[in-house]
């Protein structure tokens, strides 16, 4: 018999804090106790789509956060308070049909439709009003833009120090494990789908890593690579958060165009005979000086974002002429006389 979900997808960005104990058990459990809530275990699929049913399946998976939270306050580690820790979640559901958006916490997601930003999920910030409010007829405060001016964030799984008043509902807590269910129908200009922790979005806009994404997209030929290239982006920018990316390319093939890919091909060679050139004429040099040399040069065909797009290709350039330096300081003479018998 075919599962009833064998045509569907699901995706998860768990960015833990305090330990990574919860952002583990998510990995691993939440998705099992979304699909085991009644509202999931009765689903028809017959004519999936239609208001009820989409109203049934926001129910079942905040339903199914809501139940997780209670399995981890039982683990244990976390009953007995040895774990303390927490987690966001930010995820997807991808049916034939719709892009169901899945948030709790800051993490977000983003949809890419048609080269622009088309939807992303709202941080849960304690700042934000409805959010204080909840936080404040708790019995918490917000100050320095924290709960009890600690967390940073107001929706998580785990955190139980913030889940203590027995007169409220889960989801009347000071931070509240109930998620934001969005629900959107496809698209054939859909381009793709991110998911990533706030240390992503702390230095890139939504606006800007959309861009950057379908520039790169042209060019590079690899969806693994790209989501290292904004990892290491995300780190020269100053990102000192948690860093995760899930990117979900939504089209039949890479839209590779060859002649972008030969001119970041030549970007690339251009930089390594610059750092060379650079470092030829400074072998005492660092990677700090180098890298401000840098900004004195003009560079062609740069991603958008500039320079610091490219700030990974200049340091591996750097440490690779580094190593060579070190290694050719070693070639004794009477290495050298090895070698050159090894050659007879």
């Amino acid at each position: 018999m075919e599962h009833p979900f064998n045509k569907w997808s699901f995706f998860g960005v768990y960015d833990g804090h305090n330990g990574h104990y919860t952002a583990i058990n998510c990995s691993k459990y939440l998705l099992q106790t979304i699909l085991k809530t009644p509202e999931f275990q009765t689903m028809k699929f017959d004519d999936f789509g239609n208001p009820k049913q989409i109203s049934q399946m926001r129910m079942g998976i905040r339903r199914g956060f809501l139940q997780f939270d209670e399995f981890l306050r039982s683990l244990p580690d976390v009953f007995t308070g040895v774990d303390r820790s927490g987690s966001t979640a930010t995820c997807v559901f991808i049916t034939p049909r719709y892009f169901v958006f899945v948030n709790c916490g800051d993490s977000r997601g983003m949809l890419i439709r048609e080269n622009s930003v088309n939807f992303s999920t709202t941080d849960h910030k304690p700042q934000h009003t409805d959010e204080t409010l909840r936080i404040e007829n708790a019995g918490g405060t917000v100050f320095n833009e924290r709960v009890n001016g600690c967390l940073g964030v107001s929706r998580s799984l785990g955190d139980f120090v913030y889940k203590k008043a027995t007169n409220k509902q889960p989801f009347e807590q000071m931070v509240s494990p109930d998620p934001t269910v969005t629900v959107i129908e496809r698209n054939e200009l859909d381009n793709m789908i991110v998911l990533a922790c706030d240390g992503i979005w702390d230095v890139n806009t939504n606006e800007y890593l959309c861009k950057y994404l379908c520039s790169r997209v042209c060019r590079v030929g690899q969806i693994s690579k790209i989501a290292e290239e904004v990892i290491d982006l995300s780190f020269f920018k100053g990102s000192k958060d948690n860093m995760s990316i899930i990117i979900i390319y939504l089209k039949p093939t890479l839209n590779l165009d060859l002649d972008m890919a030969l001119e970041d091909a030549v970007l690339d060679r251009v930089i390594h005979e610059k750092t060379e050139e650079y470092f030829k004429e400074n072998p005492n040099v660092t990677s700090t000086a180098m890298w401000k040399w840098f900004y004195t040069i003009d560079l062609p065909n740069l991603p958008p974002g500039g320079l610091v797009t490219k700030r990974y290709q200049i340091e591996k350039s750097f440490e690779e002429l580094k190593s060579l330096s070190v290694t050719s300081l070693k070639e004794t003479p009477f290495i050298l006389r090895c070698r050159n018998l090894a050659k007879i």
